[in-house]
């Protein structure tokens, strides 16, 4: 029968041992592949971190997957959802919801909303795909509405400016 490894630690513990670099001090424990569907929150988030650090994320990615995706399970356990077998879109539209209202760290705009969704549908369709159980519940949530703030215009002086420096540095890019 095949394994699968565990994590052992803290969400923070793990996302702090993955940016020093101290992935081997990660305490990995065997886990039966039928206890797949008791693997807690905290367990798949971690694993999450692992591999993609394993992919040569920047620790500064790993830091902000590892404090949203932490929001992300403390929303999910005040709300008495504790394993990943629980996740279903509306537990993911729900969390999402909060955000938009101020109920939940504080009121998000669009954009705020959207690196949540980003970052939930990384994490979910990973886990999903790794362990081969169908699709996601990503994939029955709508994405967040794009923003409709619009940046104020560039002045043509900017862009000649930036031309210019682009130049002189030797850029070939424009």
């Amino acid at each position: 029968m095949r394994g699968r490894l565990g994590i052992q630690g803290s969400l923070g513990e793990v996302v702090a041992r993955v940016t020093q670099g101290q992935v081997s001090s990660v305490v990995v424990t065997h886990v039966p592949s039928e206890s797949l569907n008791n693997m807690t929150l905290n367990e798949a988030a971690g694993r999450f971190l692992v591999a993609r650090s394993y992919q040569g994320r920047a620790n500064s990615t790993i830091v902000l997957y590892g404090k949203r995706l932490g929001q992300f399970i403390e929303w999910c356990w005040s709300n008495h959802v504790t394993l990943m077998r629980e996740i279903d879109a509306d537990v993911v539209e729900a969390f999402l919801a909060t955000l938009r209202q101020g109920q939940t760290l504080g009121h998000h705009g669009a954009g705020g909303i959207s690196q949540y969704y980003r970052i939930l549908s990384s994490f979910l369709r990973w886990f999903y795909k790794r362990n081969k159980l169908g699709p996601s519940p990503i994939e029955l949530t709508e994405p967040p509405p794009a923003t409709t703030r619009q940046l104020p215009p560039v002045s043509v002086e900017t862009v000649r400016a930036l031309l210019k420096a682009a130049d002189a540095a030797g850029s070939h890019t424009v």
